[in-house]
Formats: C-alpha cells, sequence, structure tokens
C-alpha cells in the first residue's frame, strides 16, 4: 500500500471529528455555562428572603401579625425573583430568643433547577438552604 492511499483514507476525517466534538463537549459545556446564572439568582433569593424573614420577626410589633406578613414577604420576594408561588419555604419555626436583646435565627430553601435543554424543561438539583439571624431590638419588640 502506497503513502498516497493511506493520505486519501484520512481527508475525510475531519468532516466526522467536528460534529462529534461539538455534540458531545461544546453543547454540554454551553448548557453548563447557561446554568450558572440561574443557581446564583436562586441562591440570592433564598439569602435575601432569609434576612429579610429574620430581620422582620427581630422588630415586629406583635408574633401573630408578623407571621402573616412573612408569607406576604415570602411571596413578594418570590415574585420579585421570578420564582413560581410556593418555591420559597419557611423551615420549621424561627429558633433562637424573641425577647429584647435576643438572637432570631430563620432558615429558609429554595428549589434549583436548571434548564437541561432550554426548550424541553429544567432539572431539578437540589434545594439551597439559607440560615440567617438577626438580633432583636432591646426596645421595642413585641415580648
Amino acid at each position: 500500500m502506497s503513502t498516497a492511499d493511506q493520505a486519501s483514507r484520512q481527508d475525510g476525517s475531519a468532516v466526522l471529528e467536528v460534529p462529534l466534538i461539538l455534540g458531545f463537549l461544546l453543547i454540554p459545556v454551553a448548557l453548563l455555562v447557561m446554568a450558572i446564572p440561574v443557581v446564583v439568582e436562586r441562591q440570592a433569593a433564598a439569602r435575601e428572603a432569609a434576612g429579610e424573614v429574620a430581620r422582620l420577626l427581630a422588630t415586629a410589633e406583635t408574633q401573630q401579625l408578623s407571621l402573616h406578613e412573612v408569607e406576604v414577604l415570602l411571596e413578594r420576594t418570590e415574585a420579585g425573583h421570578g420564582l413560581s408561588p410556593g418555591s420559597l419555604r419557611l423551615h420549621d419555626d424561627p429558633s433562637g430568643s424573641m425577647e429584647p436583646g435576643g438572637t432570631v435565627t430563620v432558615t429558609v430553601s429554595v428549589d434549583v433547577a436548571v434548564p437541561l435543554v432550554p426548550i424541553i424543561g429544567t432539572v431539578s438539583v437540589g434545594r439551597w438552604v439559607v440560615a440567617r439571624s438577626e438580633r432583636v431590638p432591646d426596645y421595642g419588640s413585641w415580648q
């Protein structure tokens, strides 16, 4: 077999290599890059909600009023970040001391779903859980 025959057999390999590289390497990397902002936005929504709920509970006039306001605050945070209703969840009851000078700790979680293929749908990759603490003022708390 001559060298000319071997060279002619290898000429068409680029026609196969380029689509394979695009399909198996570049497209998954592009989808991963598109998923990063979604994850960061969900994390920001959970951090914001936890901080605002902790602040609201620490400075509330009454406990009953603050629990209603927590629901409204979570709904507004979801709407502000473009999340579906019920995406942000308050875990258990706030912990800590609600007495003046105490600390209130709130835990909020959010589902993190990234686009699998932008047109087809999303895939849930887990939940992001955030805990925030806020000091209850020495004067003016509800207890």
